[in-house]
């Protein structure tokens, strides 16, 4: 069920971690003792009247450190109204900066989104206007931005200490924001993290072409080896990759640094956090599309049995786009529903005992996992994922893996069927953990804070 409050009372609280682990035990949250920082002062401030402030560790405290937030979106809460949230991820990661006494100078380019935020923050997305408006070619454009930024447009980049920002390939805007500030920062050897949400910048395979030591977007062309070379000398790339699991993609990128970084969880009221139900509307189901993940959806889903069929909710399944000729053969028993706004995403999730997280090929070469895992979950149910994801059995027990559809099928009927409740839910925490371990906002700025020696 979705946990909800009995009752709230005035408070305006400023306390430690173990005093909020308290609380929130009080409030019934059994999982209380894993709980990161942002989220114990999340769940309090949904409970509590008034303002409830969890202090982090005292050695996690690095006051005054001025932090380069290059990310397009800063918003004080996630769009929950459409299939996408546009800063769900970034969120409890600025949080957590601003809980340890951080300087955030904001590089991003919506001024109006900053303005909602909070108090706090240096805020720079002015100087993105000096820039010309794109224009044809937009390779020129790009590379006239980032040549002449300070010298024609004028553009001043705060001092900072370190910089973190997306690497994702995506429209040209961020493509040269991306290219400049790389650029500026690594003249001036003040670190840089690359969140790769996609995984679209490294090689995941030996077969990948790479004629430079990293890919992006737009103007690889108007920019030297060189300069890629001082950029990745410069960075460091945030990988959804376990530490456990880090040998394929360092051995297929020798010359880039590679840290386990993970999106960070957050329990949201509107968004949620579910309890596994006693009985369920769905055996096994899947929230997504097909991008990218049609081989693997062939193998395990279109088989499945009818007792057993898939629950799909999203878009991407089309049989009016190519590709799609033979799509009634391809669906199977599958049974489409459509997709869903993002905040039934969690909901949906607690309909279903089984969801098994299938993925780009390219994931699973290199060991890389995705944010709807935590969604799974803590949705209320049990995450199975295919065997082949590289080093998966280094850090998920074997119990919730699966190599073919037989498999699969075996497994959706053990949760479903042939568990008791009681063991259920044992197996439940286990998974529990290991999220609460991986998708932290404290794990991650502390992972960023120890690479810089803070």
């Amino acid at each position: 069920m979705l946990f909800k409050p009995n009752e709230k009372s005035e408070a305006d609280l400023k306390i430690g971690k173990e005093d909020a682990r308290t609380l929130v035990n009080q409030l019934g949250f059994e999982d209380y003792k894993y709980f990161d920082r942002f989220n114990l002062e999340a769940l309090l401030n949904r409970f509590i009247r008034g303002n409830v402030t969890v202090f982090p560790d005292y050695n996690n405290q690095n006051a005054n450190l001025k932090v380069g937030y290059a990310f397009n979106y800063c918003l004080p809460d996630a769009f929950v109204d459409r299939n996408v949230t546009e800063n769900l991820l970034e969120v409890p990661l600025l949080r957590e900066f601003l809980s340890r006494g951080c300087e955030i100078k904001f590089l991003g380019k919506s001024p109006i989104k900053f303005q909602k935020f909070a108090k706090g923050m240096e805020d720079f997305s002015g100087e993105w206007k000096k820039l010309p408006k794109p224009y044809q070619p937009i390779p020129s454009w790009i590379m006239d931005c980032v040549a002449n930024y300070e010298s024609k447009y004028e553009i001043e980049l705060p001092d900072v200490d370190f910089v973190i920002m997306n690497a994702f390939p995506s429209f040209f805007f961020s493509n040269m924001m991306f290219y400049l500030i790389s650029l500026h920062y690594a003249r001036k050897g003040i670190p840089v993290f690359l969140w790769d949400i996609e995984f679209r910048t490294l090689r995941s395979k030996e077969a990948d072409s790479m004629p430079k030591v990293f890919r992006y977007s737009g103007a690889d062309k108007y920019f030297t080896e060189e300069e890629f070379e001082l950029i990745a000398g410069n960075s460091y790339w945030l990988l959804q990759i376990p530490g456990e699991a880090l040998s394929r993609v360092k051995q297929l990128n020798p010359r880039i640094r590679i840290l386990p970084f993970f999106p960070p969880y957050w329990l949201k009221d509107d968004i949620g956090m579910f309890d596994l139900k006693q009985k369920t509307r769905f055996r096994i189901s899947y929230i997504g599309n097909d991008s990218e993940r049609r081989r693997t959806i062939k193998k395990y889903f279109t088989p499945l049995s009818k007792r057993n069929r898939l629950h799909l909710f999203g878009g991407g399944m089309s049989r009016r786009k190519e590709g799609y000729e033979d799509f009634d053969n391809y669906v199977g028993d599958i049974k489409m529903h459509g997709a869903i706004p993002q905040d039934q995403v969690w909901r949906t999730y607690n309909l279903s005992r089984t969801c098994l997280s299938v993925a780009r090929q390219r994931y699973y070469n290199v060991g890389f996992i995705v944010h709807r895992w935590f969604e799974t979950v803590l949705g209320g149910s049990i995450l199975l994922l295919p065997s082949e994801l590289y080093g998966v059995e280094k850090y998920f027990n074997s119990s919730f893996l699966v190599s073919d559809v037989e498999e699969l099928e075996e497994k959706i009927n053990f949760f479903n069927d042939k568990i008791k409740m009681n063991k259920l839910r044992a197996v439940h925490l286990w998974q529990k953990k290991l999220i609460y371990r991986l998708f932290s906002s404290e794990k991650g700025v502390d992972t960023i804070f120890r690479t810089i020696g803070k």
